[in-house]
Formats: C-alpha cells, sequence, structure tokens
C-alpha cells in the first residue's frame, strides 16, 4: 500500500476508521522531500509514532530529514523516535539527518542553544540500526541489549567518553552483531571491540583514534580507511581476527612496533588491498600469501617505494595508477619483477592532475631508463586486463613488454579513454608478440 504521508494524515482525520489500517501496516518511512508543504515534520514523526496501534509490532521504521527548514529541533525528533520505537522495532530503524539539515559541528555554541546529546535507547529487537547525524553528542545506551542486531551504522555523531560507550555495546550488547561500520566519528580514542559474532568491520575517518583492538573469532573482511592517519597522537593496534578473508587497509601503520600485537591474523587472505603504495606498505609484511592483491600506486615516488616493499605471492594482481603525466612504465616493471606467478593482471589507468609534480628529465618515473629491455619472469600470466588506455608511447611500451615476457598469455582486453583506440601498428606488434591462441578484446 503506498500513500503520501500527508495525505493518510488527512485522510484519518477525515475518518477514523482509516487509522486503524495506517496504524498496522509493516513499514513506516518518513521522508521530509514527500512532505514540502509540513512546516513542523519532527512533531508530525512524533504524532504518527505515538499513535500506532500498542499491540502492533514495527517491523520497519525509516526517517530521512533532508531539507534544513524540515529539521527543526534535531535532537528532540531523533530522541523522541528513537524512544518511540526502540521496543517495538523488529527489522530496521534508520534515522537520517544529512548534513544539509543538520551539521552540530558548524553551530555557534551558545547558552540558549538546543541540546547536542542524544541518549540512545536500546533495540531489544531490531535486526538493523542506522543513524547519520553529523556533530550530535552520542551517549550509548546504559542498560538493556540489542539481543537481535545484526547490523549497526553509525556516522557522522560525536562520543564524549574516549570511545568506551561503542566498545561496550559492542562487545557486550550485541551478541548477534554481523556487520559494523563507524564513518567520520569524533571522540574514539580507543575502539576495542570483542565481537565473536562480527563478520565484516569498516571504520573510516575515526578521527582522534589512537589505539584499534579488534578480537573477532568469525571476522571476515576488514576495513580502516583513514583513522590513525589523522591523528599526531602515538598510536597502537591489536588484531585477533584468525578467519579474516578480505583486508582494505588505507591507514598508516602504528609508528611504534612494540604497541603492534597482529599474531592472531592469518597468514593467508582471499584479498588484500592496499591504498597508497608509498604510505601504507608495513602491513604488507604480515601476509605471505593473497589470492588477490590490489595496489593504488601514486607515480613519481621520491624512493621508489616499489622497489622496497615485499609483496605476497599473489595469483591476481589489481594495480590502480594515476599518471599525474607521469610515466608508468618502470613503476609497473618494478612491481612485476616482484609478481612471478601472477596469472592475471589487470590495470586501471587514471589521467588525472591531482597534486601534479611536473615532470623532469631525471624524474623517477623515468628510471631505470632501461626498463623496456629488461627481462621479467611472468610466465604464469594467462590474462592481461587495460582500462583507461591513453594510447601515449609510456603505456603502449609497457604492453608490448608485459606482451614479449608473458609467452603464455591467452587473452588481452584493452578499453581505452575517451576517444582513444589502440592503432592498427600497436595490434599488429602486439600481434607479432603473442601467440596464435591469444585472443584481444578492445
Amino acid at each position: 500500500m503506498l500513500l503520501p504521508l500527508v495525505e493518510a494524515v488527512r485522510t484519518c482525520v477525515l475518518s477514523r476508521r482509516w487509522r486503524v489500517a495506517w496504524m498496522r501496516l509493516p513499514r513506516l518511512a518518513f521522508d521530509d522531500d514527500a512532505a514540502p508543504r509540513v512546516s513542523r515534520f519532527g512533531n508530525l514523526v512524533d504524532g504518527v509514532l505515538r499513535g500506532y496501534a500498542d499491540d502492533v509490532d514495527m517491523p520497519d521504521v525509516l526517517i530521512s530529514v533532508r531539507r534544513r527548514s524540515s529539521a527543526g529541533d534535531a535532537v528532540r525528533l531523533a530522541t523522541s523516535a528513537a524512544r518511540l520505537a526502540a521496543g517495538r522495532v523488529t527489522a530496521r530503524f534508520h534515522l537520517y539527518l544529512s548534513y544539509a539539515a543538520v551539521n552540530l559541528y558548524n553551530d555557534v555554541e551558545d547558552e540558549n542553544a538546543a541540546a547536542t546529546t542524544l541518549q540512545l535507547p536500546c533495540f531489544p529487537r531490531a535486526t538493523e540500526f542506522a543513524l547519520t547525524f553529523m556533530g550530535v553528542d552520542l551517549w550509548m545506551p546504559n542498560a538493556g541489549t540489542f539481543a537481535k542486531l545484526t547490523k549497526m551504522f553509525i556516522r557522522g555523531v560525536r562520543f564524549t567518553d574516549d570511545g568506551e560507550g561503542i566498545s561496550t555495546a559492542v562487545s557486550r550488547c550485541c551478541p548477534c552483531l554481523e556487520v559494523l561500520l563507524l564513518h567520520r566519528v569524533r571522540g574514539v580514542k580507543v575502539l576495542a571491540l570483542l565481537a565473536q559474532s562480527l563478520l565484516y568491520l569498516r571504520v573510516s575517518l575515526v578521527m582522534q583514534l589512537q589505539r584499534l583492538q579488534v578480537v573477532a573469532g568469525s571476522l571476515r573482511e576488514m576495513q580502516v580507511h583513514r583513522c590513525f592517519s589523522l591523528t599526531t597522537a602515538p598510536t597502537s593496534m591489536l588484531l585477533n581476527v584468525p578467519v579474516l578473508e578480505e583486508l582494505h587497509w588505507e591507514d598508516h601503520y602504528p609508528h611504534d612496533d612494540a604497541g603492534v600485537s597482529l599474531c592472531g591474523l592469518p597468514s593467508y587472505l582471499q584479498k588484500l588491498v592496499i591504498v597508497d603504495l608509498s604510505r601504507f606498505t608495513k602491513i604488507l609484511q604480515h601476509f605471505h600469501r593473497a589470492d588477490t592483491l590490489r595496489l593504488e600506486i601514486p607515480i613519481a615516488l621520491a624512493d621508489h617505494a616499489e622497489l622496497k616493499v615485499e609483496l605476497p605471492y599473489h595469483s591476481e594482481l589489481e594495480l590502480i595508477v594515476d599518471t599525474n603525466q607521469h610515466k608508468i612504465g618502470p613503476t609497473i616493471v618494478n612491481l612485476l619483477k616482484k609478481s612471478s606467478c601472477v596469472r592475471k593482471l589487470s590495470l586501471q589507468i587514471y589521467h588525472g592532475e591531482i597534486d601534479y609534480t611536473p615532470c623532469m628529465s631525471d624524474c623517477n618515473c623515468r628510471r631505470p631508463s632501461n626498463w623496456r629491455r629488461q627481462n621479467i619472469s611472468l610466465v604464469s600470466l594467462k590474462w592481461v586486463v587495460i582500462n583507461g588506455f591513453g594510447g601515449t608511447s609510456d603505456e603502449e611500451s609497457l604492453l608490448c613488454s608485459i606482451m614479449k615476457n608473458a609467452k603464455g598469455l591467452s587473452k588481452v582486453s584493452i578499453a581505452s579513454s575517451t576517444g582513444v583506440n589502440p592503432s592498427e601498428k600497436l595490434l599488429r606488434k602486439l600481434r607479432g608478440l603473442s601467440t596464435a591462441s591469444c585472443t584481444f578484446d578492445y
């Protein structure tokens, strides 16, 4: 049954018999974009939730505020909605206040300002909880459990207890939690998670984080994005995730090795993703093998980091590079020298100019100058995929070098940049370097 919110309320005023119908709907979705003429959106949400039948559960309660004019007292709206729905939601509770509608970080502090603290109640029967609220001081429940919660997403909030509340809630009050996402949150200095049911964890832009401690015997995928790199304080880490299959790492590694305990890491991963090879490479040393290794590489590194790094054994290599008008051949060749067992190579080339450093004649991106003539052991390589091929002489030389050293290639796929196609001359040369059984897609 699809009925606009305002029309539903109007119908119930005109005919009380209709009120019973919407009070028993399995899903309540409040969206201020769907009610542009409602001046007090918070009061509307509050009134509907208060009028819901006492003997009826609320499977889904979804509240979305996108316009600043609708937000009003946003903390009051969030507090009331959470309190009224907490004990009755049996599936999803989502409360989304967009950054454009509410951002308490930008509000001027004065003694007459509205409260900025949201005391979160427990949702004992909900299976999914999501909160986006920029700048609110979030207090986790003092008592009770999220007994059936499997997914928790928290974005934009601020914790005032250094992370003790969220750590305790996840570790002690969420016995069934499988998915946890924390994004752009502040005030968490220590995140200590003991969660045996957890399968997926993403911590992204957790400001002021100084210690990350994860003990999760069932965790399969973990993503760490720009947390330690946002603080100047000493950092440390403990990871005990023995069945981890996929790790995405885009963050600094703690400077003091004495503060790092990774004895619970598996030596083998299905997929390992390292973003910015020049800064975040130390995590690589803890893994001996990854079926798929994905590296995002800045070109023209000042210290040739690609020469120093040791890569785990991998059968599939995914390289993402942004040329910034530099040569990519030497860097890629240096990495391929460490990938003698690779069976599939995927290369994504971007031609941006972010943080562009002019390419001089003696630039690191041109060394060694004899890279085109170097022999590389690529006897296992069967498939090469290149996306964003720009048709430059550097890219053509790189492709020819790969073809020359990979005699067992069976397939080459080339997706060019807009308006750029491989020349007939290049295609003839590539076919001359390949075996008769090798196929080309372009």
